[in-house]
């Protein structure tokens, strides 16, 4: 199984560039994921109540221009991809905002583009401290949270293979 693909269906539609009317609507719909997107035939999205033209043409253009598809674009779908690796199973996916950390923590983080535990795992001890607006307390809390998963950092993965 393509991890990427995995990574991509589970992306949260509040990470990807809707507008806010597109992004309400689907919000109100319980549509979070894009594996929610493709799990849909494409005349259901246009039966989403308060969608409008617009807002299918976004969703659209963000599912075929990431590869993927909806239920109805082909006679046999690939639901085993869409039900594999949900973010309970797969500690890297898991979003950074799941956790206990604070605001200033999450901002900081996503302003290096770390989103979830996977991105946040393969920086080094030493990058994570570089990274304005965290302080000791914060980096420690951190550091914890990665360790209370049974993951390390990219450096500590090294460290403990080369011992």
């Amino acid at each position: 199984m393509d991890e990427n693909i995995i990574r991509l269906l589970n992306t949260y539609i509040c990470d990807l560039k809707l507008s806010l009317r597109t992004y309400n609507v689907l919000k109100v719909n319980k549509l979070e994921k894009i594996r929610d997107l493709v799990k849909l035939k494409k005349r259901d999205l246009k039966k989403i109540k308060n969608i409008d033209n617009v807002g299918i043409n976004e969703i659209m253009r963000i599912i075929y221009n990431n590869r993927l598809c909806f239920m109805d674009d082909y006679p046999i779908y690939d639901r085993e991809l869409l039900n594999v690796y949900n973010e309970i199973d797969e500690p890297y996916l898991k979003r950074i905002e799941e956790f206990q950390f604070s605001l200033k923590i999450l901002l900081s983080l996503r302003k290096k583009n770390i989103f979830n535990i996977g991105d946040l795992v393969s920086l080094n001890t030493s990058d994570l401290v570089k990274i304005k607006g965290l302080n000791k307390s914060d980096i420690a809390l951190i550091m914890l949270t990665v360790k209370s998963l049974n993951l390390s950092f990219a450096d500590e993965d090294r460290e403990i293979k080369s011992r």
